[in-house]
């Protein structure tokens, strides 16, 4: 914090005192704006005393906003509502009673409601978090259904290759360069599907998911490759386990097989 706090320098008559969020310091005043004298609506004048950090009242997916506090004594002047944050060690469930009787104290029609943080903060991101869970909901059946639709092509491909694969072995080929060969030519068509699918999720998908995101950004490269390296994985293996059965005999079993 900058400046200081309230305390008994600020009656409630004269100039109004106040405090600003950091926010409200860097749209409206100057570099050191402890002390600058703003003209104001009612009353005409009014000092900022201290600056303090952004709080994200609104929610945490949303920007800071500029704002400004005044004493609890000039709550007669502004005629606004009045925001508690308390800090107890007590048992949650006697906190509301308490608050609500010295509320009723100071002001006997005031209409309170108490909340605990934490719900506040739910609240605060439960429609996104019921957006994302649908969202991740499908995006995880959808990487499912991709991954055994991609095993099964690429599977049924490589096993189709089992009598040249016979072939290249009767000619002397090894069986470390055979699993290379197919496993190769599997990833690289795998590979221009998988470049592919992460251009169209960079340009189409990452402006859509940029305003449901908090703390993360769209383009997170650990994010980004994970689906990518699972399609790669399950390529990898759909060509391996083929090509090893193919390779494990002699090459004349093959080919009669065939």
């Amino acid at each position: 914090m900058d400046g200081r706090f309230f305390d008994d320098r600020d009656p409630p008559s004269g100039v109004l005192k106040i405090i600003v969020n950091r926010e409200f310091a860097r749209l409206y005043l100057p570099p050191d704006p402890v002390g600058t004298r703003l003209v104001w609506g009612e009353p005409s004048e009014a000092e900022v005393v201290g600056v303090v950090d952004n709080v994200l009242k609104d929610g945490n997916d949303r920007l800071p906003q500029p704002e400004f506090y005044v004493p609890m004594a000039e709550r007669d002047r502004l005629g606004a509502d009045v925001l508690l944050a308390v800090r107890s060690e007590r048992r949650l469930d006697a906190l509301p009673r308490l608050i609500v009787g010295h509320v009723r104290e100071l002001a006997a029609g005031a209409t309170t409601e108490v909340m605990p943080l934490a719900d506040r903060l739910s609240l605060s991101v439960a429609r996104p978090r019921f957006a994302a869970t649908v969202l991740g909901t499908f995006a995880v059946l959808s990487l499912l259904l991709s991954t055994a639709g991609l095993y099964g092509a690429v599977s049924f491909a490589t096993a189709r290759r089992v009598q040249e694969i016979g072939v290249r072995s009767a000619l002397g080929a090894s069986r470390g360069s055979l699993i290379r060969l197919v496993v190769g030519d599997g990833l690289r068509v795998t590979g221009i599907g998988l470049v592919l699918g992460v251009c169209v999720a960079v340009v189409l998908a990452a402006p859509f998911l940029e305003g449901m995101l908090f703390g993360i950004e769209p383009l997170d490269p650990v994010t980004l490759l994970a689906a990518p390296t699972l399609m790669a994985a399950t390529a990898t293996l759909a060509c391996l386990l083929p090509t090893l059965r193919a390779t494990s005999g002699e090459p004349a079993r093959v080919l009669r097989r065939e």
